[in-house]
């Protein structure tokens, strides 16, 4: 499928894991698609409709956490999805809209995946699913990403690990590089510099939170610099722990 040459309608489909101004969803990628001419909207829980750097963003009911994120959330989106032009390209962001993926193939629409994680990994360290779940959740989203594989016209992954899962004839690596714009302005030399080390994104176990604040603690025995942690603690308890060490925490940026 070819974006060269000719004009897309392009419908983005997020869950409330993602806010509508989110970085890769909307900054890269939708943005870059309405820069390059394409027609961009993008459908996701939020209070209010919005528009945006030329692209409609289409609100449905917001819901953050339990049964009602995963199921009630999708089922809003696949909804409100099904108004929009069948010649439209449905393009994923979420590993819970897989399903409504699979039933926008069987209503013959075109859809594109973009995995942003290695969903059955990450499934076997979230705190808040019960152990003897984990396993079986994994397999299921293991399944279900092979069907998509499979079924979908397009898969994005922004990482290579992620594409061992999907096709290689169909999928397409865009990384979750920074935007060269963001270093337009003059450059200081680095030995002019503070000595600052910064970590922005989700603040677990897993992603290394305790370890990076251990390791600083460390560090600044031989080495006078800041570490700054920006991002939601998963789970919240997590940040008492964190804290013990001298970081430096700018709370959630999104």
């Amino acid at each position: 499928m070819s974006l060269e040459n000719s004009k897309l309608k392009i419908v983005m489909l997020a869950n409330s894991g993602h806010k509508p101004f989110d970085t890769r969803i909307f900054h890269k990628e939708a943005k870059s698609l309405s820069q390059a001419g394409h027609d961009v909207k993008l459908i996701i829980p939020t209070s209010k409709d919005d528009f945006a750097d030329g692209i409609q963003i289409l609100s449905v009911p917001f819901h953050q956490k339990g049964w009602r994120k995963l199921v009630l959330c999708p089922w809003f989106v696949f909804r409100k999805a099904l108004g929009q032009p069948r010649d439209s390209v449905f393009h994923l962001h979420d590993s819970e809209l897989l399903l409504i993926g699979v039933w926008l193939k069987l209503l013959r629409r075109k859809v594109v995946y973009d995995a942003h994680e290695d969903t059955p990994l990450q499934i076997s360290y979230q705190h808040w699913i019960p152990t003897i779940f984990k396993k079986p959740y994994a397999w299921f989203y293991f399944s279900l990403e092979k069907i998509a594989g499979w079924i979908f016209d397009g898969i994005i992954v922004a990482e290579p690990v992620i594409a061992r899962y999907f096709p290689p004839s169909k999928t397409f690596l865009i990384r979750n590089f920074p935007l060269i714009k963001d270093f337009d302005s003059q450059f200081i030399p680095y030995h002019q510099r503070k000595k600052v080390l910064i970590y922005v994104g989700l603040l677990s176990k897993v992603r290394g939170a305790l370890v990076m604040a251990k390791a600083a603690s460390i560090a600044k025995r031989k080495c006078n610099f800041e570490l700054l942690l920006g991002g939601s603690f998963s789970p919240a308890s997590l940040e008492r722990e964190v804290s013990q060490y001298p970081i430096i925490f700018l709370g959630c940026l999104l």
